[in-house]
């Protein structure tokens, strides 16, 4: 009777364990995703400083970053670029680009029609 009585014990570490491993991995990796997703907001801000500076300018009219929990998504609405070297203006509907958090300098972009190319300041030569 002793041999059953202690198989018929309640054993809750063997749940509250993996659960609280579980519990603690989706913290670890929530932190982590949040932080590459303000480290990929801050690389694409500087590096739109960066070509300022050489005479393009990229714009959106709002930015949205999101994908959690195994991607980053950046989702730009009606992206602009403008270019002074070669008095060059482009515009888009919108435009989507997705990194997977493990393999972040794959980048897979799409542009959402219509695409206007025009001189700088006049309306569009080509859609």
């Amino acid at each position: 009777m002793n041999t059953h009585d202690r198989s018929a014990k309640s054993r809750p570490w063997l749940i509250a364990v993996p659960t609280a491993i579980l519990v603690l991995l989706g913290i670890i990796w929530s932190g982590f995703w949040y932080w590459a997703t303000n480290k990929a907001e801050a690389t694409m801000t500087a590096w739109r400083a960066h070509e300022a500076e050489a005479g393009r300018v990229y714009g959106c009219a709002s930015t949205n970053f999101g994908g959690y929990p195994f991607r980053i998504e950046v989702d730009c609405a009606a992206p602009s670029v403008d270019d002074s070297k070669t008095a060059l203006s482009i515009r888009a509907q919108n435009l989507a680009a997705v990194a997977q958090v493990w393999d972040p300098t794959l980048v897979i972009g799409e542009i959402a029609a219509p695409l206007t190319v025009g001189p700088l300041g006049s309306p569009p030569a080509a859609v």
